[in-house]
C-alpha cells in the first residue's frame, strides 16, 4: 500500500508532457490500456466538439439568424444521445426547440423523434415544441403514447400529461393528476391548467382543499357505460377495447369521489357476463382488480 502511495505521489510530481509520454509508451505494450485510452480520448474530443457546435448555434439564434439551424441542432442532439453525454442534453434539446421555431420540421416526423427520446429515458419539455408540433404533431404523439402504453405506462402518463397541458385538454389532465398523491407540484399544475381553461371556480375550490371535477363528468360516466355495453355485445374481438373503456370509467368514478360506485358497477357487470372468460382475462390485462367472490 505504501508503494502505491509513493507511486501516486511520484506520478503527480511529473509534468503533463512527461506523464503523457509514460502512458503512451505503456499503452504501446498493453493493448487493453491502449484501447481504453483511445476511447477516453475520443469521448473527450467528441464532448469538446458538441460544446463548440452548441455555442455556435446559440450565438446564431441569439443574433436572430434566419438560417435553417434545425438540422445541425438535431444532429447535435443525436450525437449527445449517442455519446451518452447527459449533461449537455438539456442545452442541446433546448437549442433545437429554438431552431425549430424559426424553421419548423414536419410535425408527425418530429413527434416520432421526440417520443423516441422520451421513451429512451430523456426528459423533453413538449411545451417548447407545442407550436411547432401543431394539431397534427400532437395527434401523432397521442397515437404513439396509446401504442406504447401497455409496456411503458409510467412514461406514457408523463407524456399524456404534457400533451394535455399544451393542448388545453383539462379533463385528461385531471384524469392523470387525480391518480397521483396530493402534492404542491400537482396542485400547481392543476391551478395553471384551470386558470388557462377559465375554470375559476374550480381553481378556488382547489385552493380551499378540494379536487375539481371534470366538466360533464356525469355525462361522461353514462357515455362510457353505454360504450362498454355496446363493445361487449359485439363479441370477443372487442373485449380488449371494452376493458380499456372500463379502466377509463374507473378513473371517472375516482374523479367524482365515488370509487365505491365503480366497484358496485363492476360487480354487476361481471355478474351479468360471468360466463365470458375472455372478457375477464382482458379486464385483468387492463390491470383492473376483480371483486372478490
Amino acid at each position: 500500500m505504501d508503494q502505491t502511495l509513493d507511486l501516486r505521489a511520484y506520478l503527480r510530481s511529473l509534468d503533463a508532457t512527461t506523464l503523457a509520454d509514460l502512458l503512451a509508451e505503456q499503452a504501446e505494450r498493453d493493448p487493453d490500456l491502449h484501447g481504453r485510452l483511445t476511447l477516453r480520448a475520443g469521448e473527450a474530443a467528441e464532448t469538446a466538439r458538441v460544446g463548440a457546435v452548441l455555442d455556435a448555434v446559440r450565438r446564431l439564434l441569439d443574433a436572430g439568424s434566419q438560417a435553417d439551424l434545425a438540422p445541425l441542432a438535431r444532429r447535435t442532439v443525436d450525437r449527445v444521445v449517442k455519446t451518452e453525454d447527459h449533461a449537455e442534453f438539456p442545452r442541446a434539446i433546448g437549442l433545437y426547440a429554438r431552431a425549430c421555431a424559426v424553421h419548423p420540421p414536419e410535425p408527425a416526423e418530429l413527434a416520432e423523434w421526440l417520443s423516441g427520446l422520451v421513451f429512451a429515458g430523456y426528459h423533453v419539455e413538449l411545451a417548447e415544441f407545442g407550436a411547432v408540433l401543431g394539431d397534427s404533431g400532437i395527434a401523432r404523439l397521442k397515437s404513439i403514447v396509446d401504442e406504447r402504453r401497455p409496456e411503458h405506462e409510467q412514461v406514457a402518463d408523463l407524456l399524456s400529461e404534457q400533451l394535455a397541458e399544451i393542448s388545453g385538454d383539462i379533463d385528461t389532465l385531471l384524469d392523470i393528476l387525480s391518480r397521483r398523491p396530493p402534492s404542491i407540484e400537482v396542485n400547481r399544475k392543476l391551478m395553471r391548467a384551470l386558470r388557462a381553461a377559465g375554470r375559476t371556480a374550480d381553481a378556488i375550490s382547489l385552493l380551499r382543499g378540494g379536487f375539481p371535477r371534470a366538466a360533464g363528468q356525469s355525462d361522461a360516466i353514462a357515455e362510457h357505460k353505454s360504450e362498454i355495453d355496446v363493445l361487449i355485445g359485439k363479441g370477443p374481438a372487442h373485449y380488449a377495447e371494452a376493458a380499456s373503456r372500463l379502466r377509463k370509467l374507473r378513473t371517472l368514478f375516482r374523479q367524482a369521489g365515488s370509487p365505491g360506485d365503480f366497484a358496485d358497477y363492476l360487480t354487476r357487470l361481471l355478474a351479468t357476463h360471468k360466463r365470458k372468460t375472455r372478457l375477464l382475462t382482458e379486464i385483468r390485462n387492463a390491470r383492473i382488480a376483480l371483486p372478490k367472490s
